[in-house]
C-alpha cells in the first residue's frame, strides 16, 4: 500500500525543529507556532459548545412530551432540533480543522532558509522554503481587540516577488511579535554579514 497518510505527520514539527537546531545551533533558529490561546479559542471552545448543544438536544428529546401538542408544533420542534444538530456537527468539524492548524502549521527560520509548513487537511500540505535574503519586510498586526490585549499578533513576512500570495508567509497568534521580528532580522543580518 502506498503511504496513505504521508502528508499527515504530527511528529514533523518537533523533528524539523530538532534537525534545524542540530545544524545551526539553538540561538540561530526561530520556531514560529501559534500560541495555546489559539487552541483554546478555536479548538476547545467550538467543541465544548457543540457537545453542549448535542447534550441539550438529547435531554430535551428525552424529556419532551409531544403527545398533547399539535402536529405543526411537533414538526417545528423536530426541525429545530435537527438544525441545532447540524450546527453542532459544523462546530465539531471546524474545531477539528483548527486543531490541525494548531498542531501542524509552523515556520522555521534559520540563517540559510525559511520554511513555512501549512497543513490544510489530512491530505493537503503546503511547504514554502526561501532564502532569508529575499525578505522585504516583516510586519505584524492584530485582527481583534483580545489579540492585542494579550499581545498575540499575526506576523507577516513579505518576500521579493510579484505574486503576493506566493511571496508571503504569515502565521497568527504569535506571542510578542517584536521579539520575533528582532530575532529574524538578527539571523538574516548575521548571514548577510558572512557573505
Amino acid at each position: 500500500m502506498v503511504r496513505f497518510l504521508s502528508n499527515f505527520d504530527t511528529a514533523a514539527p518537533t523533528k524539523n525543529y530538532s534537525e534545524a537546531v542540530q545544524e545551526f545551533g539553538f540561538d540561530r533558529v526561530v520556531f514560529l507556532r501559534r500560541h495555546v490561546l489559539y487552541f483554546i479559542i478555536h479548538t476547545i471552545t467550538p467543541a465544548v459548545v457543540a457537545l453542549w448543544l448535542l447534550a441539550t438536544i438529547l435531554i430535551i428529546m428525552f424529556f419532551q412530551n409531544t403527545s398533547n401538542a399539535s402536529t405543526l408544533i411537533v414538526f417545528l420542534i423536530r426541525w429545530w432540533q435537527l438544525f441545532w444538530c447540524f450546527v453542532s456537527v459544523f462546530l465539531l468539524y471546524t474545531s477539528r480543522i483548527n486543531y490541525f492548524n494548531y498542531t501542524l502549521d509552523y515556520t522555521i527560520i534559520t540563517p540559510w532558509y525559511i520554511s513555512s509548513y501549512n497543513q490544510s487537511w489530512i491530505f493537503a500540505r503546503q511547504i514554502k522554503t526561501i532564502e532569508p535574503e529575499k525578505i522585504k519586510t516583516i510586519t505584524f498586526w492584530s485582527k481583534w481587540f483580545i489579540n492585542s490585549l494579550f499581545n498575540f499578533w499575526e506576523v507577516n513576512i513579505l518576500l521579493e516577488g510579484e505574486d503576493l500570495w506566493k511571496w508571503e508567509i504569515s502565521i497568527d497568534y504569535i506571542y510578542k511579535p517584536e521579539e520575533v521580528k528582532e530575532s529574524i532580522i538578527r539571523l538574516t543580518d548575521l548571514e548577510r554579514s558572512k557573505k
